[in-house]
């Protein structure tokens, strides 16, 4: 049986979730149906996981731009916390686009996204429920990370229920009365975004990358260079063998080994999912930005 996540805004009968192959449920985290969905502590006594899902206007994200974003961010992280996730460990918060978007209003959709992620502040990781078209201009842009959620309309723009992006494909129709059905066509993507109770099968780490060209990791490369042409120019004067020397070898070889094991700490926590793989980074960049000064 296909593994699937429902989503609904009243409580179904949890054991026909689980009969249908449901492993996980959608929990709204604010508005009115944040209290009449199933909360996490009920999917968790049954063994289903928990994924957030911010959604109290239709096409808000269309409108409400950079500041908006900002307040749905930190609106939903509190939301999230309020409801008992982990904040700080990778899970995903699915921000609901749920309408047909035109192409011309992606960039607005972006820049509410470019808030959202500010309001999470590393908390939570930032997905999209949405058209294809928003779900591609967003990992295009750098707006989005984890795996997303693809709405049912075939007719909206971009529809690719194949795209490497996709994780999560909304059905027509559902076999729980009462809800969305939603195919799982990624679970190894999708399983460190949702909150697993103990003892999960699922609640498992991914090996997960880092897009070369996000600006965390462009900025991270950036520092290493700063530093190995530091460290270059050093090898022209002498005053290698002087540990007193603010510029000599042995302060920067403190440098070089303090970034290697924050390096290998930060290689080991995003394997095992345990972290937010960005704030990681950003924590990162900040140590090399004092050791390239």
């Amino acid at each position: 049986m296909t593994a699937v996540l429902f989503d609904a805004a009243y409580k179904p009968d949890l054991a026909k979730v689980k009969a249908a192959g449901g492993i996980a449920m959608s929990v709204y985290l604010t508005g009115k149906y944040a209290s009449t969905c199933a909360q996490p502590s009920e999917l968790h006594a049954l063994g289903l996981g928990a994924l957030g899902n911010y959604e109290e206007g239709a096409a808000e994200l269309t409108t409400c731009g950079v500041l908006g974003g900002k307040t749905i961010g930190q609106r939903a992280a509190a939301g999230a916390i309020a409801k008992g996730f982990p904040a700080g460990q990778g899970l995903g918060l699915a921000f609901s686009l749920d309408v047909n978007t035109p192409l011309s209003k992606l960039p607005a959709v972006g820049a509410a996204f470019t808030g959202i992620a500010d309001g999470l502040a590393g908390r939570f990781v930032p997905i999209v429920y949405g058209e294809g078209a928003a779900i591609d201009y967003l990992w295009t842009h750098h707006q989005v990370l984890g795996i997303e959620w693809l709405a049912a309309p075939t007719s909206w723009p971009g529809f690719d229920a194949g795209d490497v992006h996709v994780g999560l494909v909304q059905q027509v129709g559902s076999p729980v009365p009462g809800t969305d059905e939603d195919k799982i066509t990624n679970l190894d993507a999708l399983a460190p975004l949702i909150w697993w109770p103990a003892g999960s099968p699922y609640a498992k780490g991914v090996d997960m990358e880092l897009d070369p060209k996000d600006p965390v990791v462009v900025s991270l490369n950036d520092k290493i260079d700063a530093l190995s042409t530091k460290m270059q120019a050093l090898a022209q004067i002498e005053i290698w063998g002087d540990p007193t020397h603010p510029d000599s070898i042995h302060s920067i070889g403190q440098d070089v080994t303090a970034l290697q094991a924050a390096m290998a700490q930060a290689t080991a926590a995003i394997k095992t999912g345990s972290v937010d793989p960005v704030a990681l980074a950003q924590a990162i960049v900040a140590h090399i930005e004092l050791a390239a000064k």
